[in-house]
């Protein structure tokens, strides 16, 4: 969500309405949320962003348009109105829609790579959730930011965000190795790599989360992705690894899964739970991803 405003200053307003918060970026003035248990925001003031250094962007507060045209690529340069008088209304200053429908990745600025390193990494990580490619020009500035080394300018903030992104992807390991093929997991976090992970957990986790879907049950598998895609690393890297985020949630939520799970467990084996239709009316008043 972005306001033509500075989010910080109206965060109790926030937690009024049910909003917590689990970090914020202030240089860019924006606020990290959550809203119940899935539904993950983030609210940022509209702005511009120019680079004297690459990866060290300063900011300016703009309209909504110039927001969107300092974007990485054109298919999230699009907004949809929330004001009351323009509610719905599609902007698309780039033409997004069009790539959209071409499924390609087109950068909003020729020096895009060069400017913001991190955009090097997003590529990556978006091609492999939708299967889309680069759009021609793109891939070439691509290759070439990626020749020039570009990457190791990347800041410590934006290293974080996109180490715990790969937690809340629905096909995690896939964009893990999708980022190790390129040489960008080393530049994120060198001890993590696609041997971290405990793939038959994983495996089995994507069959019990299909189960629970199929029984009206709707859990956020991320917390438990993480775990598993980590199961490998040693505790100091691992410790390393929860340092390096940006918000606190999912290492919270991670953390509490034993807890959770022998509580919701006991629960299960009571003697108050043994009939179906008792177990069926325990699993829908339990955490589902306890």
């Amino acid at each position: 969500i972005t306001v033509q405003a500075n989010p910080l200053k109206f965060k109790k307003d926030l937690e009024r309405a049910g909003f917590t918060i689990t970090g914020e970026h202030d240089p860019s003035h924006t606020l990290y949320l959550r809203f119940g248990k899935q539904a993950r925001r983030e609210i940022s003031a509209a702005r511009t962003e120019t680079f004297a250094k690459p990866a060290k962007p300063e900011y300016s507060s703009a309209g909504i348009l110039d927001d969107l045209r300092r974007r990485d690529f054109t298919a999230n340069a699009m907004a949809l109105s929330l004001n009351e008088g323009s509610w719905g209304l599609l902007l698309d200053p780039l033409n997004g829609t069009a790539d959209i429908s071409a499924r390609q990745l087109r950068l909003v600025n020729n020096y895009g790579f060069l400017e913001d390193p991190i955009r090097l990494v997003r590529a990556v990580r978006l091609m492999s959730r939708t299967g889309w490619d680069m759009e021609e020009r793109t891939k070439a500035r691509y290759d070439n930011a990626k020749a020039e080394g570009v990457i190791s300018a990347i800041n410590a903030v934006q290293r974080g965000y996109e180490l715990e992104e790969i937690g809340y992807e629905e096909e995690p390991q896939q964009v893990l190795k999708a980022l190790e093929a390129e040489g960008w997991l080393e530049h994120l976090s060198p001890n993590w790599s696609s041997r971290s992970v405990d793939v038959q957990g994983l495996e089995r986790l994507h069959e019990k989360f299909v189960q629970l879907l199929m029984a009206g049950l709707h859990p956020d598998p991320s917390a438990a992705q993480f775990r598993l895609l980590t199961a490998k690393l040693s505790p100091a890297h691992l410790s390393a690894l929860k340092k390096m985020f940006v918000r606190g949630d999912l290492i919270a939520e991670a953390n509490a899964l034993d807890t959770e799970a022998k509580h919701a467990l006991q629960k299960m084996t009571a003697k108050d739970a043994a009939k179906p239709s008792q177990l069926w009316k325990l699993l829908h008043s339990v955490k589902p991803e306890a």
